[in-house]
């Protein structure tokens, strides 16, 4: 697949689209006539290059202010158009050094990347391991990634191969993925969580399940709100999990 792929990148056309910048300027997404100005001459000429899924600004937002799990979570915009080129059969990162503050938004050593809008995964030094054939972005944690399959969801390792089918309800507009051992899931319109074998732990019924200030929420069908811990047992007194969570000093 990896030697494929590379054959792939070699005749790839390069793909125009629209590059956030640095936060003192306008998102060349508002004004598609800006966009070339915003990327890099050196990239702006190159034959093939494909986007890369980025890290952004981030911000503390408080979360809970009238439940005992008060506290600030932060989170992290990306920018799925930073434009990099291809050489060698290989994602060129370093060409993030042109972009200021951005940084390729790594997850289990891996980071999405976008070619004739189908998205594929590649290492640390560029080279793809997953060729592209995703309609979104997709991030390794606990060495699986959740991916849409037509109407349906399911998760796959770093081999591209399905670990868990896809069974369960599509998720829009980012895919859930692992925290531990548990994952939130929607299975024929009613909440859930699964652990990585694609059991479920909470069977579909609850009346929420969610990610939230980094762990799994959840609301029991009797309306019972708490958090779960990495195997998924109820977190005592509404609390989160604290693996994930960090409270305001």
């Amino acid at each position: 697949m990896k030697y494929s792929l590379y054959a792939v990148l070699a005749v790839a056309a390069c793909t125009v689209g629209c590059v956030t910048p640095s936060p003192d300027r306008r998102s060349s997404c508002d004004d598609p006539d800006e966009s070339d100005a915003l990327i890099p001459d050196i990239v702006a000429r190159a034959p093939r290059t494909v986007d890369v899924l980025t890290t952004g600004e981030c911000f503390h937002e408080p979360i809970g202010t009238n439940s005992p799990w008060y506290g600030w979570r932060v989170d992290c915009w990306h920018n799925p158009d930073l434009k990099v080129r291809i050489i060698a059969g290989r994602v060129h990162l370093a060409d993030f050094k042109l972009y200021g503050n951005r940084r390729p938004r790594f997850s289990d050593g891996l980071v999405a990347f976008r070619l004739d809008d189908k998205w594929g995964v590649c290492d640390g030094v560029g080279r793809p391991v997953i060729s592209p054939r995703f309609s979104h972005a997709i991030e390794f944690h606990e060495g699986l990634a959740g991916v849409n399959a037509g109407d349906k969801h399911g998760f796959i390792n770093k081999e591209g191969e399905w670990v868990i089918p896809p069974i369960f309800d599509k998720q829009n507009p980012y895919p859930w993925y692992f925290i531990g051992d548990v994952c939130p899931v929607r299975y024929e319109g009613k909440y859930a969580v699964i652990n990585k074998k694609g059991a479920f732990i909470w069977e579909p019924g609850l009346q929420r399940s969610e990610e939230l200030a980094g762990g799994v929420s959840i609301v029991t069908a009797d309306g019972h709100e708490a958090f779960l811990d990495d195997l998924g047992r109820l977190i005592p007194d509404r609390k989160p999990n604290p693996h994930y969570f960090k409270q305001e000093q």
